[in-house]
């Protein structure tokens, strides 16, 4: 029934004005097809309500029930929860209140302040309502984990009447052993730059292309030593086939677009690339759980972000790259250097400073342990 008239709303609202996405051939967001008016104002907040907090809110009295039902069955005393999706938060809240065990809620991205929930979906009534919920959360855990730095500050500035030792920092990772069983993997004849995962939201690899295509022209790098490999789901980009983003930028015999491949062809693809691309636009909080692949890698990082936010703050710790979204003449100078060492045929590792980190920080077996820690202290 909950999803029923979700999709009621989601149908009115494009039917509100002009053609549908699908008939747009999917490039217009919602909120551009929905009307301004007080009959799409309304139809508006009506949808983000039903997505608050997010389009999995629909299973919370099954989640519920659930939970409480292990909690009887295993006498359980400690509950972890994740989110997003934040509705897991909210049955963890409610289990916590008719139960009362230990709770770590683990945010592995911020809520109520997203930096990637799409704006069709928000209004000032959702907002509100989910800072209500993430204010209830966060009180009644026992302790909150996040996954940066950044946004564990946040969080404590936000919530300053709660104890430093309420907050954890845990970042994502990756395991070692996925990557020793692809360490003999070759490198690419050429030099390759490869981003794999899906294009979306905000995300384009347009300043690369541009990057490439000057350096091209200026006899900076030659065609026939440069791939640039997209690999997941990357046929789209903004609602645009990135086919026609390619040909505008003169690559056509330089990129190469690939479907999403199994989890071992993903791992080999990064290790036979000289260059990982790494788009993270507008999430100075949040890292993409991409990066700390990238990281275990080994191979040289190149990040399109903000220059002051959680992602930059660990590329460059790794001795990785970070190139503001519209600066061209950064990224020409980072792929002319790198190239440059692919002809003197140096090995493109990650080059850390004595200060910076380590991969092994941010092995899964490191982490674990740290997460272990909470554990015993919560329980």
């Amino acid at each position: 029934l909950y999803v029923a008239t979700r999709s009621f709303f989601a149908r009115l609202l494009v039917r509100s004005k002009g053609p549908s996405p699908a008939q747009n051939g999917g490039s217009e967001p919602v909120q551009n097809v929905a009307g301004s008016g007080r009959s799409g104002k309304l139809k508006r907040i009506l949808l983000s309500v039903l997505y608050t907090p997010d389009e999995n809110i629909g299973w919370l009295p099954f989640g519920l029930w659930q939970a409480l039902k292990a909690v009887r069955k295993y006498r359980v005393s400690c509950m972890v929860s994740t989110g997003p999706p934040f509705t897991a938060h909210v049955v963890a809240l409610l289990t916590r209140v008719l139960s009362r065990v230990s709770w770590i809620a683990d945010f592995r991205d911020p809520w109520a302040m997203s930096e990637t929930r799409p704006s069709e979906y928000t209004s000032g009534l959702s907002t509100w309502v989910n800072q209500r919920i993430e204010r209830a959360v966060v009180h009644q855990a026992d302790r909150v984990v996040c996954v940066t730095p950044f946004m564990t500050q946040w969080y404590r500035e936000h919530y300053p009447e709660l104890p430093i030792d309420h907050w954890e920092t845990i970042t994502n990772g990756f395991s070692a052993g996925e990557f020793e069983a692809v360490a003999e993997t070759p490198l690419s004849a050429k030099f390759t730059i490869s981003y794999l995962g899906s294009i979306e939201y905000e995300r384009t690899p347009e300043l690369l292309f541009h990057a490439v295509r000057d350096l091209c022209r200026e006899g900076l790098l030659k065609r026939q030593d440069v791939e640039i490999r997209l690999v997941g789901k990357c046929h789209e980009v903004r609602g645009r086939p990135m086919t026609e983003l390619i040909a505008t930028y003169e690559l056509s015999d330089i990129v190469t677009i690939v479907r999403a491949v199994p989890r071992r062809e993903a791992l080999k693809e990064m290790r036979q690339a000289h260059v990982l691309l790494l788009l993270a636009p507008s999430q100075r909080l949040q890292i993409p759980g991409k990066a700390y692949e990238y990281i275990g890698a080994n191979r040289r990082i190149v990040a399109i972000t903000e220059q002051d936010g959680a992602t930059a703050d660990v590329i460059r710790s790794v001795g990785g790259a970070v190139v503001s979204q519209n600066d061209v003449t950064e990224m020409k100078k980072v792929l002319e250097t790198w190239y440059g060492e692919f002809r003197c045929e140096l090995d493109p590792l990650m080059k850390p400073s004595q200060s910076g980190a380590t991969s092994a920080e941010f092995e899964w077996t490191r982490l674990g342990a740290r997460y272990a820690q909470v554990l015993s202290a919560v329980c």
